[in-house]
């Protein structure tokens, strides 16, 4: 599996922004921010005022504060993948969170440098490795299951790529 990297805004999110993006939002004094619909503590929970707060929801309200503009976030995405798609039909301008930089969205949308990188790990029963000829073949084997910590930061990546495979 390949590592989920967390991305955030201008510095390491994915985003449609060039130049004249960019004036725009200065123009509009407006910041429309793409994040997932459930919360992924640390790094985005919803505060008190029912604003995102943690680690991307703090620096995100930072970045807006320095560009002297207004956030309004969309959190109507239930993956990584429906992010990428509000980035490229222009729904929002910047999108933070779970993401990975996968050549495939490359092609839709730009990424900018990750803040932090996450490896996925994978824990495989030997024998039914061993039966299935490695790990990489069982879990390319698609009738094998899945299982992943519930509220785990990497779970919407997992899902993502399991789907009916998963248990959580």
């Amino acid at each position: 599996m390949a590592a989920l990297i967390l991305g955030c805004a201008v510095l390491a999110g994915i985003t449609r922004l060039a130049a004249a993006d960019l004036e725009e939002v200065l123009a509009a004094k407006l910041l429309r921010v793409g994040l997932t619909a459930r919360d992924v503590p640390p790094l985005v929970q919803t505060g008190t005022n029912s604003a995102p707060s943690g680690l991307e929801g703090d620096f995100i309200a930072e970045v807006a504060r320095r560009m002297d503009v207004k956030l309004a976030f969309v959190r109507t995405a239930r993956t990584p993948a429906e992010l990428i798609a509000q980035v490229a039909s222009s729904q929002v301008d910047i999108s933070i969170g779970q993401l990975t930089d996968s050549l495939e969205w490359a092609k839709s949308v730009r990424f900018s440098r990750p803040y932090i990188q996450l490896q996925e790990v994978c824990l495989a029963e030997r024998l039914a490795a061993t039966r299935a000829g490695g790990v990489i073949q069982l879990l390319a084997d698609k009738t094998s299951r899945v299982t992943s910590v519930a509220g785990s930061v990497v779970l919407p990546a997992v899902q993502e790529e399991f789907g009916d495979r998963l248990s959580v």
